[in-house]
């Protein structure tokens, strides 16, 4: 486990070395809440998903990549929450294969956010609680297009 984004679950990472090259994967699991939309980043590459509660991990692909993004919402008549999470792998990406050396393994530097909003409900339904509505809307504004 590399984090926790409170009321959405956790984030987990793994690496792969093979050919001379490192590869990391960042991955999410949910708690027991709500179906949750979560976005995945790399410089060229990007993943909508909507997990469920009781989901497996759900694992995005391994990349080359020194830097990954990963943010999750999720969000209900009384407010959202969402988490933005940047994984930083630079130091393990330019590690050298020694005997006995676990640099593979070293995790990220981090770089976390979590927002969280509370709507009140006065009996009609609220606007939706993201800009311009849905998971693409509401990352819009943030580092992760």
């Amino acid at each position: 486990m590399l984090t926790a984004l409170p009321s959405i679950g956790t984030i987990e990472w793994r690496s792969q070395y093979s050919s001379g090259r490192s590869r990391f994967s960042l991955g999410i699991h949910l708690f027991d809440t709500v179906s949750t939309g979560v976005r995945f980043r790399t410089r060229n590459f990007s993943r909508d998903r909507n997990l469920n509660p009781g989901d497996p991990t759900m694992w995005f692909r391994y990349s080359p990549k020194h830097v990954q993004w990963l943010a999750a919402s999720w969000g209900d008549e009384a407010g959202f929450v969402a988490g933005v999470l940047r994984a930083d792998f630079s130091v393990a990406a330019t590690g050298r294969l020694q005997s006995q050396d676990c640099w593979i393994f070293a995790p990220p530097r981090l770089t976390v956010r979590f927002y969280g909003q509370h709507r009140p409900f006065y009996g009609r339904p609220p606007s939706s609680p993201f800009a311009h509505g849905g998971l693409g809307g509401m990352l819009r504004p943030w580092p992760i297009r």
